[in-house]
């Protein structure tokens, strides 16, 4: 397998402090389960691959490429405390349009093959009978569902989502695993941060687990302490970022690389 994502001595944190501190390679395929407590910086490593902290050390590598000259486009990314919905009131189709972005820019007017691709996602996820629905309608598992099938419509190759089952009822998580049992056995490389696995156990082919800012394990599901695998949620809302989650990077990207 050839590398999706190569870390070599990465230092990723906000302003000067470094929240977490990796070597990591993961590669194109891998559905890997990043666990560990709150503050232990898992969340800051899954940001710090997208340049969405700042990296104070280190380099990044996607697909074989520098990061700044990746590709983006190819990743798709569902944050913790993100929501579909917002104070413009939008369809769950016109929620999915909007990840083509990234794909076509914002300059050019989405032609079928767009159209169909924001058709397949929403139905990948299981909400082909809501598109027309306006998303604050949905219930909040339904509004994860529709957030991933933005970050699918996008072309993405690797699928990074922080905390997705957080906050979401037991037949929704079903649904998500799911989907991104789907999503896998075609091929697409998942990442997922999670306090636990739940019913994406089934589906997890690697565990990094982190603690102070370091991976203190990597390897199968199989060889994985079972004391790594049923995690106490402590409930900070904050996770390892010091700025409460209000934190803005020197230099941003969108919500799925753009």
């Amino acid at each position: 397998m050839s590398a999706a994502i190569r870390i070599h001595d990465g230092r990723f944190g906000y302003g000067t402090t470094v929240a977490a501190h990796v070597d990591l390679v993961i590669d194109v395929g891998e559905f890997v389960a990043v666990l560990g407590p709150n503050g232990s910086g898992k969340s800051t490593l899954v940001k710090g691959m997208l340049g969405v902290v700042d990296q104070l050390g280190g380099e990044v590598e996607w697909f074989g490429q520098p990061f700044a000259q990746a590709d983006r486009s190819r990743v798709g990314y569902v944050p913790q405390r993100q929501t579909a919905a917002g104070p413009i009131p939008v369809t769950v189709s016109e929620l999915v349009q909007s990840g083509r972005i990234g794909s076509t820019g914002w300059w050019r007017r989405q032609g079928a093959n767009d159209r169909a691709a924001v058709r397949d996602a929403i139905e990948v996820v299981g909400l082909g009978d809501e598109s027309d629905t306006p998303v604050n309608q949905l219930s909040g598992g339904q509004q994860r569902r529709a957030m991933v099938a933005r970050g699918l419509a996008s072309g993405a190759d690797v699928l990074m989502l922080d905390e997705p089952l957080a906050g979401v009822d037991a037949a929704s998580q079903t649904a998500l695993a799911d989907t991104l049992g789907t999503l896998a056995a075609a091929g697409t490389t998942i990442i997922i941060v999670l306090h636990e696995l739940g019913p994406i156990f089934p589906l997890v082919t690697r565990i990094v687990h982190m603690n102070a800012g370091e991976i203190t394990f990597d390897g199968p599901l199989s060889q994985a302490p079972m004391a790594l695998l049923h995690l106490e949620h402590d409930d900070d809302p904050h996770g390892d970022d010091p700025h409460g989650g209000n934190y803005e990077p020197p230099s941003g990207i969108g919500l799925f690389g753009r």
